[in-house]
């Protein structure tokens, strides 16, 4: 009867640890409801009650925003995503900026959808560093081969992500191509870091791009002036006035315009009826764009 009865409590427990087993760490043990969406950033708390809000946050998955790393495509090792957590931790401790690495597997998805889950996925989690939300998220889509990076909060006010998107996507492509996921991941980390420092310490007189504005600006003058030069070179002096005067250039002519009577009518247009759109499901705003490899 005791073996009975023991074999009877494993049967109900065992389901249950599975299903711990198999849940990732990294997932909240809790789920998002309606009545308690799980939004902890005060800028989105302020925005509530708002339907579009909670939609968003309740389809985005709850995690716990200190591992940084969440494989939902099982692609990355243990060390991997160790490695790259390990990579943000840094970042954050030094130069205060915060990340988020996301893997999904949807082939329905279009850039739009992983741009979107982007932004969610950032905002509704709770990520970011200092009152702004400094930091970035990326989320690569393992069914399409494409991916999503944007920014948040100081570095969105430099527009970095936006700015050196193709450098990033050049970064990028061939540690996916060759299937070194983690090693791309912080390759870009360390690229998108030295931008933000580069963008926020350097003063505008010392930018490459203020030098390569001036000597593009010096060579197009010059190339101007020699052409005038040239130009003016072949002119030839005349003698007199005539030469200057060119054949039936100067004529004298009258036009008169007579009006016997005049009519005017009014017609009223009235003002066309302005409509609003609703906001960005996002809590912060952000700059960026999408890549593929």
């Amino acid at each position: 009867m005791a073996r009975i009865i023991s074999i009877l409590i494993l049967a109900v427990l065992l389901p249950t640890s599975l299903t711990a087993q198999d849940a990732p760490e990294w997932l909240q043990s809790v789920e998002r409801t309606a009545d308690n969406p799980q939004i902890h950033k005060q800028d989105i708390l302020d925005r509530l009650p708002n339907q579009n809000i909670i939609q968003h946050a309740l389809r985005t998955p709850y995690v716990k925003p200190e591992y940084k790393v969440y494989d939902f495509a099982g692609v990355l090792s243990e060390e991997d995503a160790q490695s790259i957590q390990r990579r943000v931790n840094a970042m954050v401790s030094e130069s205060g900026l915060d990340a988020a690495v996301v893997f999904i597997k949807e082939p329905s998805w279009d850039d739009f959808d992983n741009e979107d889950f982007n932004h969610d996925f950032y905002d509704y989690n709770d990520f970011g560093a200092g009152e702004k939300h400094d930091g970035v998220c990326i989320v690569v889509n393992m069914a399409t081969h494409r991916f999503a990076i944007f920014d948040t909060g100081t570095p969105t006010e430099h527009n970095v992500a936006g700015y050196y998107l193709v450098t990033y996507i050049d970064i990028i492509q061939p540690y996916f191509r060759s299937d070194e996921y983690a090693e791309g991941v912080i390759a870009f980390l360390d690229e998108f870091e030295r931008n933000v420092d580069y963008e926020l310490n350097t003063p505008w007189w010392l930018r490459i791009s203020f030098f390569a504005s001036v000597i593009i600006s010096f060579i197009l003058g010059l190339i101007i002036t020699s052409i005038r030069s040239i130009r003016m070179s072949k002119v030839v002096k005349a003698t007199l006035a005539t030469s200057y005067e060119v054949p039936n250039s100067f004529r004298l002519t009258v036009k008169r315009d007579t009006f016997v009577s005049t009519h005017t009518t009014k017609t009223y247009i009235p003002p066309a009826s302005s409509s609003s759109s609703g906001g960005s499901s996002s809590g912060t705003s952000h700059s960026g764009g999408s890549g593929g490899w």
